[in-house]
Protein backbone atom coordinates (compact mmCIF):
# COMPACT_ATOMS: atom_id res chain seq x y z
CA UNK A 1 0.00 0.00 0.00
CA UNK A 2 1.46 3.36 -1.00
CA UNK A 3 1.61 5.86 1.83
CA UNK A 4 2.07 9.61 1.77
CA UNK A 5 4.24 11.56 4.17
CA UNK A 6 1.01 12.67 5.90
CA UNK A 7 0.05 9.01 6.36
CA UNK A 8 3.43 8.26 7.95
CA UNK A 9 3.08 11.25 10.32
CA UNK A 10 -0.39 10.05 11.35
CA UNK A 11 0.85 6.50 11.98
CA UNK A 12 3.71 7.69 14.19
CA UNK A 13 1.38 10.16 15.94
CA UNK A 14 -0.92 7.28 16.94
CA UNK A 15 2.00 5.37 18.48
CA UNK A 16 3.34 8.42 20.33
CA UNK A 17 -0.15 9.34 21.61
CA UNK A 18 -0.33 5.99 23.45
CA UNK A 19 3.25 6.10 24.74
CA UNK A 20 4.69 6.97 28.16
CA UNK A 21 5.85 10.25 26.64
CA UNK A 22 2.20 11.40 26.55
CA UNK A 23 0.46 9.18 29.12
CA UNK A 24 3.12 8.29 31.70
CA UNK A 25 4.00 9.79 35.07
CA UNK A 26 6.92 11.75 33.54
CA UNK A 27 4.96 12.84 30.44
CA UNK A 28 5.34 16.19 28.72
CA UNK A 29 3.25 18.99 30.23
CA UNK A 30 2.20 20.28 26.80
CA UNK A 31 0.69 18.67 23.74
CA UNK A 32 1.34 16.37 20.83
CA UNK A 33 1.12 18.01 17.41
CA UNK A 34 1.46 17.17 13.72
CA UNK A 35 3.44 19.54 11.53
CA UNK A 36 4.10 22.57 13.72
CA UNK A 37 4.17 23.68 17.32
CA UNK A 38 1.58 26.29 18.39
CA UNK A 39 2.85 29.88 18.27
CA UNK A 40 4.37 31.09 21.54
CA UNK A 41 3.92 27.77 23.34
CA UNK A 42 5.88 27.66 26.59
CA UNK A 43 5.01 24.04 27.34
CA UNK A 44 6.87 20.79 26.78
CA UNK A 45 5.50 19.84 23.38
CA UNK A 46 6.08 16.98 20.96
CA UNK A 47 5.84 17.76 17.24
CA UNK A 48 5.95 15.20 14.43
CA UNK A 49 6.67 16.13 10.81
CA UNK A 50 8.09 14.44 7.75
CA UNK A 51 10.73 14.77 5.10
CA UNK A 52 9.75 13.42 1.64
CA UNK A 53 8.97 9.71 1.22
CA UNK A 54 9.92 7.79 -1.90
CA UNK A 55 7.50 5.64 -3.91
CA UNK A 56 9.74 2.65 -4.54
CA UNK A 57 8.61 -0.91 -3.85
CA UNK A 58 10.20 -0.60 -0.41
CA UNK A 59 8.95 2.82 0.52
CA UNK A 60 11.36 4.79 2.71
CA UNK A 61 11.53 8.18 4.35
CA UNK A 62 12.49 10.05 7.50
CA UNK A 63 10.23 11.66 10.05
CA UNK A 64 11.21 14.17 12.70
CA UNK A 65 9.93 14.02 16.25
CA UNK A 66 10.88 17.16 18.18
CA UNK A 67 10.59 17.28 21.97
CA UNK A 68 10.56 20.87 23.25
CA UNK A 69 11.55 21.90 26.79
CA UNK A 70 11.64 25.42 28.23
CA UNK A 71 15.11 26.75 29.11
CA UNK A 72 16.23 27.12 32.71
CA UNK A 73 15.87 30.53 34.35
CA UNK A 74 19.07 31.43 36.15
CA UNK A 75 20.08 34.57 38.01
CA UNK A 76 23.76 35.35 37.55
CA UNK A 77 25.22 38.51 39.13
CA UNK A 78 21.72 39.95 39.47
CA UNK A 79 20.86 39.33 35.80
CA UNK A 80 18.23 36.85 34.67
CA UNK A 81 19.45 34.40 32.03
CA UNK A 82 17.12 32.01 30.20
CA UNK A 83 19.48 30.79 27.48
CA UNK A 84 20.57 27.55 29.13
CA UNK A 85 18.84 24.29 28.17
CA UNK A 86 17.22 22.14 30.84
CA UNK A 87 19.43 19.18 30.01
CA UNK A 88 18.09 17.03 32.84
CA UNK A 89 14.50 17.24 31.59
CA UNK A 90 15.52 16.94 27.94
CA UNK A 91 17.50 13.79 28.79
CA UNK A 92 14.59 12.33 30.75
CA UNK A 93 12.08 12.85 27.94
CA UNK A 94 14.53 11.70 25.27
CA UNK A 95 15.17 8.45 27.15
CA UNK A 96 11.41 7.80 27.34
CA UNK A 97 11.01 8.49 23.61
CA UNK A 98 13.97 6.35 22.58
CA UNK A 99 12.63 3.39 24.58
CA UNK A 100 9.52 3.11 22.42
CA UNK A 101 10.72 4.65 19.14
CA UNK A 102 13.83 2.48 18.79
CA UNK A 103 11.73 0.17 16.63
CA UNK A 104 7.97 0.13 16.06
CA UNK A 105 6.31 -2.42 13.81
CA UNK A 106 2.82 -1.76 12.51
CA UNK A 107 0.05 -4.38 12.46
CA UNK A 108 1.00 -7.38 10.32
CA UNK A 109 4.37 -5.66 9.72
CA UNK A 110 2.76 -3.30 7.20
CA UNK A 111 5.26 -0.63 8.19
CA UNK A 112 8.22 -0.07 10.49
CA UNK A 113 9.68 2.94 12.27
CA UNK A 114 13.32 2.80 13.39
CA UNK A 115 15.31 5.40 15.30
CA UNK A 116 18.09 6.87 13.15
CA UNK A 117 19.67 9.63 15.28
CA UNK A 118 19.08 12.43 17.77
CA UNK A 119 20.31 16.00 18.10
CA UNK A 120 19.88 18.89 20.56
CA UNK A 121 18.78 22.13 18.85
CA UNK A 122 18.21 25.65 20.19
CA UNK A 123 14.63 26.78 19.63
CA UNK A 124 13.21 30.25 18.99
CA UNK A 125 11.17 30.74 22.16
CA UNK A 126 13.57 30.44 25.13
CA UNK A 127 13.65 26.69 24.69
CA UNK A 128 15.66 23.82 23.26
CA UNK A 129 14.43 20.65 21.63
CA UNK A 130 15.70 17.21 20.89
CA UNK A 131 15.19 16.21 17.29
CA UNK A 132 14.74 12.47 16.81
CA UNK A 133 15.08 11.38 13.20
CA UNK A 134 12.98 8.28 12.64
CA UNK A 135 13.20 6.11 9.53
CA UNK A 136 9.95 4.90 7.99
CA UNK A 137 9.67 1.74 5.88
CA UNK A 138 6.57 0.39 4.16
CA UNK A 139 6.10 -2.23 1.47
CA UNK A 140 4.54 -0.56 -1.55
CA UNK A 141 2.69 -3.40 -3.28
Amino acid sequence: MTRTSLDAVTLLYKHVKESELITGAKRVNGGLYKGKRPINSTKEDVVINSLPLNYAQLQEGVLNMNIYVRNLTLTLSGVTDNTQPDLARLSELTAIAIDFVREIDGPDAEYTFALQQDNLIEGDNNDHYVNLRIEFYSTNI
